[in-house]
């Protein structure tokens, strides 16, 4: 008896309902994705460096298998904030290692900051246009004067 082949169709994951599921899930997961960009970052760091991994894990004072776990995410030890701090100077690029909500606060800064600097431009053309006019003026009035003196004689 032949089996009829069903298709189904694939069903997007959705991840937030599943750790919600899980005690600690959520908790779990955002550590997995602090490392995952730990590991992100020291590979970044050490291709834009010019380093292959055995080279940073010398300069760095570790393995090359360490730095290939903490590029990957894997093993047993993640990166210590003592080795990312190791590997950023071995790199050239010092890590700083921030509260989320302290990056947050910079970049709101640094709108906010960006947003002052356009007005002021803005400020600075308007006074720059205003200045040439009153150059214009000026020039038309010391014209006007030579004129007056040259008549006058």
């Amino acid at each position: 008896m032949a089996q009829a082949n069903v298709t189904r169709k694939a069903r997007p994951l959705d991840v937030d309902a599943l750790l919600a599921e899980m005690p600690g899930g959520r908790g779990a997961y955002d550590i997995f994705r602090d490392v995952l960009d730990a590991g992100a970052l020291v590979r970044e760091l050490r291709k834009a460096a010019g380093l292959t991994q055995a080279q940073l894990a010398v300069t760095a004072g570790t393995t090359q298998g360490h730095v290939s776990e903490i590029e990957h995410g894997t093993g047993k030890q993640g990166p210590t904030v003592e080795l990312l701090s190791r590997i950023g100077r071995a790199c050239g690029d010092p890590i700083s290692i921030m509260r989320r909500s302290r990056i947050e606060a910079l970049k709101q800064e640094a709108a906010a900051a960006s947003a002052e600097r356009d007005e002021l431009r803005r400020a600075l053309a308007a006074q720059e246009a205003e200045l040439e006019v009153l150059r214009q003026q000026h020039e038309g009035e010391r014209v006007k004067a030579k004129r007056r003196r040259a008549a006058s004689r």
